[in-house]
């Protein structure tokens, strides 16, 4: 016999699921954005500690260092923006499950203590 919130939760689940896969995706492209950033800027900065260029070449690579930087920080904010929306939806899969749950939880295969226990 079925049980009927049984099949209310799945009705949640599979909603929850295509959110988080969604959300989990778009946040994990926001972080790489923002570390893709970090590493142009790392560069750029390496380049000019051991280059003496001209001062307008100097002044080209200042300038892509500050739009980069610029660029890092709006990847930064979408980043935060998609884990706050990745830990509403985990509130809701651990509500729905009626145990703790988190996306950390398949990161590696390791099980990790919800936030709201440690």
């Amino acid at each position: 016999m079925c049980d009927e919130m049984a099949d209310v939760r799945a009705i949640a689940i599979k909603r929850l699921a295509k959110e988080l896969r969604d959300v989990y995706y778009d946040w994990k492209r926001a972080s790489a954005r923002e570390e893709s950033f970090s590493q142009a800027i790392l560069l750029c900065k390496r380049f000019l500690e051991r280059y003496e260029c001209s001062r307008e070449k100097r002044k080209d690579i200042e300038n892509l260092i500050e739009a980069l930087e610029a660029d890092k920080k709006n990847a930064e904010l979408e980043a935060g923006l998609y884990l706050n929306i990745l830990l509403r939806i985990e509130q809701e899969i651990s509500t729905v499950l009626g145990e703790c749950w988190e996306h950390s939880q398949n990161d590696d295969g390791g099980e990790y203590p919800c936030s709201e226990q440690e």
